[in-house]
């Protein structure tokens, strides 16, 4: 049974994780609109996830919003640690809080979300989704 809640753990994990890339696609507008990728630099290279390549590779851009849509793409492509790591920039900044706060209202309800609907313990999820589960059909004792 150990070996079954490990591989239950990675899997929900993988999900979660999952999240964090989506969170930041469907924030990319409210994100290229308001960051300012290179406040972020030295703290994301420190915990590489930035090389110098990918901070010229970001600074090539002639526009702000096109720098940071090239920062998004880079973050995406890190993986979700890059998620996490962004949030503790933002937080160390501390002048775009908003931010963090989105980015971290976003998650926590996907998060919630999925984990009441795997524990089964949200009849108000599943009325959200339009679920009636009284009316699913129940197996006779003869069908299994």
């Amino acid at each position: 049974m150990g070996a079954l809640d490990f591989s239950m753990q990675s899997t929900d994990q993988r999900i979660l994780d999952a999240f964090k890339l989506k969170v930041l696609e469907e924030q990319r507008y409210l994100l290229c609109k308001s960051i300012i990728p290179d406040r972020h630099y030295p703290y994301l290279r420190s915990k590489a996830i930035l090389s110098l390549d990918d901070c010229e590779e970001i600074d090539a851009e002639r526009t702000t919003r096109k720098k940071a849509a090239r920062f998004l793409d880079i973050m995406v492509s890190k993986g979700p640690s890059a998620y996490d790591h962004l949030c503790e920039s933002l937080m160390l900044d501390t002048t775009q809080m908003h931010l963090l706060k989105r980015l971290n209202t976003e998650y926590e309800d996907k998060k919630n979300k999925y984990l009441a609907l795997v524990t089964d313990q949200s009849p108000q999820l599943r009325a959200d989704l339009g679920i009636d589960t009284s009316r699913l059909p129940r197996p006779n004792s003869s069908d299994v």
